[in-house]
């Protein structure tokens, strides 16, 4: 019989019951221990048990082919590997976040969230350290990987990044196939903290001057320097073209600025005024979005909601 090219085989468990056929061509063997799975995986433990034809009939001399056409070849031998305790090379370093996301919805699928906890978590971790960049499609895989892995933390820090350093409507996340993993109420609280937050920045430093005087155009002094120091070309700022962290950072640079007439921006007061906004961006509570909380903008500031 000719060798099948479209097919490669990896020996994961030595003493193996189970081949496990995934994906369409090119498809992958993965030779895996019955046990093993089901001790780690809901979904395995009722598709290997006795009431299915795949459980039946299993035994070390003759495995039993399970095919799974509509898996990743790649995620899920990954994930044979991490529940039978072997490494994966790739996640010793940092996986790119549409990998992430992969692991993240098969991990989910199978049931083997409790069992792959800690692995998520370093493979969560690394992603978020190794590729920090403020692009809205990147930290919105995260998010949902985050989610799915049910990673507190991840999921703050994800959702952070959201807030402070993308511009783009939350909305449009929508268009992506795996949007449907994460409940609406994400987006909607995202939208509604990042609004309020740009509302802060815009309208906070000026409510102390006085009110315009087109005679002295004092206020327009005090407002067009601090436009310069944000560097932005109008007032309002045109807030599609800065993310938060850009101006917050600027604020916190920013001397005492004032016009004649003694109307002041303290650069105390500006400073302060980049803590609160930074606070108000601080992260979105999963269990809030799991609990379904109606009261969302109050109970992210609660400490008992911070992430661990």
């Amino acid at each position: 019989m000719a060798e099948n090219k479209e097919i490669s085989t990896e020996l994961i468990s030595p003493s193996p019951d189970v081949v496990l056929v995934v994906g369409t061509p090119p498809k992958i063997n993965l030779m895996v221990s019955s046990a093993t799975l089901s001790n780690s995986s809901v979904v395995f433990a009722a598709m290997l048990g006795p009431k299915f034809r795949e459980g039946q009939d299993i035994s070390t001399a003759h495995p039993k082919e399970v095919t799974l056409p509509d898996d990743e070849p790649e995620t899920m031998s990954d994930i044979c590997y991490l529940l039978h305790g072997k490494s994966v090379q790739k996640f010793l370093t940092a996986t790119e976040t549409a990998q992430v996301l992969d692991f993240a919805v098969a991990v989910d699928k199978y049931g083997c969230v409790d069992a792959l906890r800690m692995q998520s978590h370093a493979v969560l971790l690394a992603n978020l350290e190794f590729y920090p960049d403020n692009e809205l499609l990147t930290n919105g895989q995260r998010m949902v990987a985050a989610y799915l892995l049910q990673d507190s933390r991840a999921f703050y820090l994800s959702t952070k990044n959201l807030l402070v350093g993308t511009t783009k409507p939350y909305h449009t996340l929508l268009e992506k196939e795996w949007s449907c993993h994460i409940p609406t109420l994400v987006l909607y609280a995202l939208e509604v903290r990042r609004s309020t937050a740009q509302r802060e920045l815009v309208f906070s430093p000026t409510s102390g001057t006085a009110p315009y005087d087109h005679n002295s155009n004092h206020y327009g002094k005090c407002v067009y320097q601090l436009r310069d120091g944000l560097g932005t070309a109008s007032w309002p700022p045109k807030l599609e073209d800065h993310n938060i962290a850009s101006f917050t950072s600027r604020l916190r640079q920013m001397p005492t600025i004032g016009s004649p007439d003694g109307t002041m921006m303290y650069a105390g007061d500006l400073r302060l005024l980049a803590d609160k906004v930074e606070t108000m961006c601080g992260g979105i509570c999963m269990a809030c979005i799991r609990e379904r909380k109606a009261d969302i903008l109050s109970k992210y500031t609660d400490a008992a909601h911070a992430y661990p």
